[in-house]
């Protein structure tokens, strides 16, 4: 005996009432010995045989529950009745709940039927023409419930099917099975995605009377492809591959739902087929009037059911005097203000004349959508008797029929609404800046054999993700038929913005069915990081272990592996079945087994428009508002627009010019005579919007770009001011002449030199000459010692400067970050180095951003980030001499009222003090003018406590009148003169200070730095830099300007005993 097929022998029948569709009961001990073959018990069907007739009666399945009395096998009777011509000795009455022994004895034989035998589609066809009217008027009930009550079918078997909870029911009888692959069974096992396709059974005695039908030469069904013909078509139109139709060229179309749809079928629709030999097989091509006429969005992959008209059926008339087209145009609000000077009797008349004039053989089909000229007609065709007022459902124009007709339009409806269209509405700059990506999207995911069908877009917030999305949606329905399923998973948010794992997983599942019941489908997930972000973070190892099981019950995790199981499972039966796209921030806001897996085999990445599609990008944005006459003045252009926006979003762009639009007729509001379809942009307005517009890049961000330093707030230099000019500030104010350079321009300077000469000071003023953003970084924020985040520091780093560009990266003291390799006993600093080199001139380059280190110890800096193309040019900060730090001291000081700079006196020599200051450094002498500040300060307090005793001894005294007017026995006159005495005091101290303190408000005293001051503090003040060190310093300078050879280390470390070791 097979393990897959069991017989049992000569066991009781027993008819029971209350079992409710196509199955049976068994005793336990076929129950026991079922499982004990561990195999899944509901892949077994059971069929039923007579054992002294040796004859199948039928196939069942096991509805869960053992028999009433463990012994026997209990059936329904209706069931049984059904599919034998018996006659069984029971008194059964099958309109109670009874349960009724019979004298038959049967043998079971349990045979397993695993997945290979699920059907694709199973046809069945009504026994009677009452149980067809049944199945017409509980459609919805049959369709949810038809597969709860059967699993099993078998060929020219009858079936059953209750209906609710009442007694009544419809048999069908099986017609025919369809299977996925080339089984030859006549049994099928039921599964969730089978069809039941049940063909009408008419009563034929009930149709004599009735109007003659229309006649169905054949059935087909085929799957739906989105037709490229001219959408100004007024017939709606079908493309097949048939060489000849040999039925007909005219056909009722009709869409099948898949099964678990919630959604009624839609009407059917008429429709004129045409031979296209570029049509794939088993597919249809469907005009896009079609798709309106059904109320339905155009899309690839419908499962179309294509009925072959007869064509005899066709003008199924009585009279072509009792038919009546009824006409009823759309237009829109804009149509309607161009037609206001033509009546509605000219457009009835147009309207008439173009039905009259449709050439022979065209097709009116009612209850359609036919577009003409951008107007939107419905068509009612209705025939009128004595008897009857009814419907036609198409008419051909056979003999000029349509020159006969009797046409009659209504008054046109207006709507805001544009007209359906086979493309989604979106903004056009995908032409400007993302084509080229776009494009190779979609031959990387139409290839018929990938690593992995999941590919990964990303890119920042107002990038264009969703755009380019809809774009590639827009591209494969029209030229690749593609179904497209999209979603987008921001929409998905319950009230507290957190998501229940049940509700998501229902929603995933429900489109991954759908996209395999359309396939082959390519699935869009928008903003994919909200459903599968990734919630890991840095930790020791006994952490992350610890976490794990957490982890894998994180909803992210559930739902990442349930969608990486989804689509593998389904990839075994069909690799081309099911495609996703997703976007997300990055590939590191996204659920790590997403790559762990290799579920994700490419990525492309959006990123920021370069100067040239900036400027293409605003005047299409500009172009958007020119039916509101949004220009430009002259003294402003759209280079000049591109080159302030550096950094900028398509969507910031957009914001940017929708608020200079709005600021424009803001600043005209109450001039009578301003024009508010004649809007301007001049450079005042542009320059007020852009300093309080803060693009999206730069939300949320710590950076500094107003830092209060520029060239004239540092003295001396001038070397380093010129070459970092050069640098940074031209190609960024002249980029459209250095576009055009062919060499390739520095974006690394590394300023070196002794310890307050400048250096940070240099950084700080040429963000703030260039207009540059500036982010500073210092060492402790990178270095971490667990092995990869501090790589991923400098990465994120890079990442942000480049997102915020252009942009500086300011490293201070550099040598402590990225010194020479194999010198470290942790390795983590060479581990930095190997990311810097790989940031700064490796694969991903570096574009809009310039990268400034700063360094005492140049010496100590790894050679291979000194080369070409790292960082370019090195600029010694050396000590200044008499000229220039006489130069610093004027720039820090200022005889004049010139903000927050010292002020000092006309007569106060600074060419004396920069005599007296050799070897002093900036710092040395910025902290020199401080003390000199402090002893002014220290001089003028000293002045004013003169000032103050003077005026007390100069100033009369006001006499105190001390009048009592109650006296009371408890004070003598001794307490009233020590009263008056202390009031007197009181009243003298604030006179002093009223006249103090209006002497300082009319002369406002400020305090000013003299020589003398200038002199004692350099009396109390020594240079920062000693002399043996300057000497160090000086070799260690001129070694590294023009002794060094280029050698770079070899990396091998020594062998000697106690050298350090490196884990590298």
């Amino acid at each position: 005996m097979d393990e897959n097929s069991l017989i049992f022998k000569n066991i009781p029948l027993k008819l029971a009432n209350d079992i409710k569709g196509n199955f049976i009961r068994l005793p336990l001990n076929i129950i026991s010995a079922i499982e004990s073959t561990n195999l899944p018990i509901n892949e077994f069907g059971f069929t039923i045989c007579i054992s002294d007739r040796d004859s199948k009666i039928i196939t069942a399945g096991w509805n869960g529950l053992p028999s009433s009395d463990n012994t026997t096998i209990e059936i329904n009777p209706n069931l049984w009745l059904t599919n034998t011509n018996t006659d069984i000795n029971t008194n059964t009455n099958t309109n109670t709940n009874t349960n009724t022994n019979t004298n038959t004895s049967i043998d079971l034989v349990a045979n397993r039927y695993d997945e290979s035998y699920c059907p694709i589609d199973v046809m069945i066809e009504p026994v009677t023409s009452d149980d067809w009217e049944i199945i017409e008027n509980n459609a919805s009930y049959l369709q949810d419930n038809i597969l709860n009550q059967t699993r099993f079918v078998e060929l020219n078997k009858i079936l059953i099917c209750y209906i609710n909870s009442t007694n009544l029911f419809c048999k069908f009888k099986i017609k025919k099975i369809n299977f996925s692959s080339k089984l030859n069974s006549n049994i099928a096992r039921l599964s969730n995605g089978s069809l039941i396709i049940v063909s009408p059974l008419e009563n034929k005695l009930r149709s004599k009377n009735q109007k003659k039908k229309i006649q169905i030469v054949k059935t087909v069904f085929k799957r739906s492809t989105l037709s490229i013909n001219n959408e100004d078509t007024f017939k709606p139109t079908c493309f097949i591959n048939n060489n000849n139709l040999n039925y007909s060229n005219i056909a009722r179309l009709s869409i099948v739902n898949p099964p678990l749809s919630t959604e009624k079928s839609t009407n059917s629709i008429f429709v004129n087929l045409q031979n296209s030999t570029t049509i794939p097989k088993n597919s249809i091509s469907i005009d896009s009037s079609i798709y309106d006429s059904l109320s339905l969005t155009p899309n690839n992959g419908l499962n179309i059911k294509l009925e072959y008209i007869h064509q005899d059926s066709c003008n199924n008339f009585q009279s072509i005097d009792n038919i009546r087209l009824i006409v009823e145009p759309t237009i829109s609000t804009k149509q309607q203000q161009q037609q206001q000077q033509q009546s509605t009797t000219d457009l009835s008349n147009y309207i008439i004349k173009f039905f009259k004039n449709l050439p022979n053989d065209s097709v009116i089909t009612g209850n359609s959508n036919i577009i003409m000229e951008n107007m939107s007609l419905k068509v009612k065709i209705i025939e009128t008797t004595k008897n009857n007022n009814g419907s036609i459902l198409f008419l051909q124009n056979e003999n000029n029929l349509f020159n006969k007709l009797n046409i009659e339009v209504s008054s046109p409806t207006v709507t805001s609404k544009r007209n359906s269209s086979t493309k989604t509405q979106i903004n056009d700059y995908n032409d400007v800046i993302y084509n080229e990506k776009i494009n190779d999207i979609i031959n990387y995911i139409t290839l018929p054999v990938l690593p992995s069908n999941c590919v990964l877009i990303e890119g920042h917030s107002g990038i264009g993700k969703t755009t380019v999305l809809k774009k590639l949606k827009d591209s494969l329905i029209s030229n690749h038929s593609y179904h497209i399923e999209y979603i987008d998973c921001s929409d998905n948010l319950s009230k507290n913005d957190k998501f229940k794992f049940d509700d998501l997983l229902k929603i995933l599942n429900d489109h991954i069915s759908l996209s395999y019941w359309y396939s082959p489908t390519i699935l869009l997930l928008d903003n994919a990081d909200i459903w599968f972000s990734n919630n890991e973070s840095n930790g020791d190892s006994n952490e992350s272990s610890s976490m794990s099981n957490k982890n894998k019950n994180d909803l992210s995790t559930r739902l990442s592996l349930q969608l990486i199981s989804q689509i593998n499972k389904l990839s075994l039966k069909n690799s081309n079945a099911i495609k996703i796209v997703l976007s997300s921030k990055s590939r590191n806001s996204l659920n790590k087994l997403l790559f762990s897996t290799h579920f994700i085999s490419k990525i492309w990445s959006l990123k920021l428009p370069n100067s040239n599609e900036r400027t293409e990008l605003i005047k299409l944005f500009v172009e958007n508002h020119s039916h509101s006459g949004l220009s430009l003045e002259k003294d402003i252009t759209f280079s000049d627009i591109s080159i302030d926006t550096d950094g900028y979003s398509p969507l910031d762009l957009k914001i940017l010019i929708e608020r200079l639009f709005h600021q424009s007729q803001i600043k005209h509001v109450g001039d009578e005579n301003f024009d508010l379809n004649n809007c301007s942009i001049d450079k005042s307005l542009f320059d007020e919007t852009l300093i309080d517009f803060i693009p999206s890049s730069l939300r949320g961000v710590n950076l500094t770009k107003n830092t209060g330093v520029n060239w004239d707030s540092i003295g001396a230099l001038s070397e380093a001011k010129r070459i970092l000019l050069e640098t940074l500030e031209w190609p960024t104010k002249y980029s459209k002449i250095f576009e055009n350079c062919p060499l390739r321009l520095r974006s690394g300077i590394l300023l070196y030199g002794y310890a307050g000469c400048g250096k940070t000071l240099l950084a700080s003023a040429v963000a703030q000459q260039c207009g540059l953003n500036f982010i500073s970084v210092k060492g402790p924020e990178i270095l971490n010692k667990y092995i990869g985040a501090s790589e991923q520091s400098v990465r994120e780093l890079f990442d942000k400067a480049q997102s915020v560009k252009p942009c500086i990266l300011f490293f201070d003291e550099f040598d402590s970050i990225a010194p020479k390799r194999g010198h470290d006993s942790t390795g983590v600093t060479d581990r930095i180095v190997n990311q810097l080199l790989t940031q700064m001139d490796g694969v991903e380059g570096l574009d809009g951003v310039y990268v400034l280190a700063a360094t005492s110890r140049p010496d100590l800096i790894d050679s291979a980030l000194l080369r070409p193309g790292r960082l370019d040019k090195s600029i010694l900060c050396g000590l200044p001499n008499e000229l220039e730090r006489q130069d610093i001291l004027e720039a820090i000081t200022t005889t004049g009222d010139k903000g927050k700079k010292l002020q000092i006196t006309d007569e106060t020599n600074l060419n004396r003090i920069s005599q007296l200051t050799q070897g002093y450094s900036g710092a040395d002498l910025q902290g020199l003018c401080y003390t000199a500040y402090l002893k002014g300060v220290h001089r003028y307090l000293s002045d004013k406590d003169s000032i103050k005793e003077i005026a007390t001894t100069t100033s009369s005294k006001e006499e105190l009148n001390l009048e009592i007017i109650n006296k009371t026995s408890n004070y003598s006159i001794q307490d009233y003169t020590k009263i008056k005495n202390k009031l007197q005091e009181k009243l003298d101290e604030h006179n002093l200070n009223s006249r103090l303190d209006s002497k300082d408000d009319n002369d406002q005293i400020t305090v000013r730095i003299s020589t003398e001051d200038l002199l004692e503090a350099v009396k109390e003040s020594k240079p920062s830099i000693s002399k043996n060190e300057f000497e160090k310093l000086y070799q260690i300078y001129s070694k590294f300007q023009n002794d060094r050879d280029g050698k770079m280390p070899t990396g091998e470390l020594p062998k000697e005993v106690g050298t350090r070791t490196s884990l590298m």
